[in-house]
């Protein structure tokens, strides 16, 4: 029991150092076999982490901002006055509540395997002003010789993480 609270006291710990944080649990699972404690880890790294960006996302995001053919979509979501300057890509040392909330509500994008075993989509969650911004997209294979298609998603929520449109294209 002692060894459980240690271990979850190492991982509260260890929040505070968010480079460390996946070497940290791989050490620890190795140290243990699969428990509480290395199940409340991997799920408290899913549920915190932020995805890392994607520079197609960042295109798709400041295509948004700039480009006339969406001028229509900015004036309905309120959201022409955003400039790419504002831009700013969610990071898991200052938004861990909202990647936490993004990660459950896109849980099933950031885990489907593409029937290769690796991940089929790619997601980068965005800070635009008041506004976010959740990009997904397929994901390119490793694989050679395998070309992945399909759509592109942009879903904008206010401050409040309350979804106020969806696009797909």
């Amino acid at each position: 029991m002692m060894f459980k609270i240690f271990i979850l006291s190492l991982l509260c710990n260890v929040l505070i150092f968010t480079n460390t944080i996946t070497q940290t649990v791989h050490d620890i699972q190795n140290l243990i076999p699969e428990t509480e404690a290395s199940r409340f880890a991997n799920s408290f790294l899913f549920n915190t982490a932020c995805p890392t960006e994607n520079e197609k996302h960042r295109t798709i995001v400041e295509n948004f901002l700039t480009k006339s053919y969406w001028s229509q979509e900015r004036a309905d979501t309120d959201t022409d006055h955003l400039t790419i300057s504002q831009i700013t890509v969610l990071n898991d040392l200052v938004h861990t509540s909202a990647c936490s909330t993004f990660n459950d509500l896109y849980q099933e994008a950031l885990t489907e395997d593409n029937g290769l075993g690796e991940h089929a989509y790619s997601t980068t969650y965005y800070k635009v002003g008041t506004f976010y911004f959740v990009a997904i997209s397929i994901r390119q294979s490793d694989t050679p010789g395998v070309v992945s298609m399909g759509l592109s998603y942009l879903h904008i929520y206010n401050d409040s993480k309350e979804l106020i449109e969806a696009y797909v294209f």
